[in-house]
């Protein structure tokens, strides 16, 4: 499920990896993001994952948590695409 602007909603993607099946989704909702860097680092509880993404005109870094690296990945991608849509 995906919210944007309040509206939520399903979809589905077929992509190289959750990542990109998340970049995919977003944009068919007319959200670009492009990951630019992408670091994990893992401790004893779970991993923290950094990411620098792109809307074309302004670049952002924003981290994700998770026990699940996956997870913790996907939850940066979206942090990501909120600081570039926040003005």
């Amino acid at each position: 499920m995906i919210a944007v602007a309040g509206r939520i909603s399903t979809s589905t993607a077929a992509a190289g990896g959750p990542i990109a099946a998340l970049t995919a989704m977003l944009h068919d909702r007319g959200i670009t993001v492009e990951t630019l860097k992408f670091h994990q680092m893992h401790s004893d509880g779970g991993t923290a994952t950094f990411v620098c993404g792109s809307d074309g005109i302004a670049s952002e870094w924003a981290m994700g948590w998770s026990r699940d690296p996956t997870q913790s990945a996907l939850r940066a991608l979206i942090t990501c695409a909120n600081r570039l849509l926040t003005p």
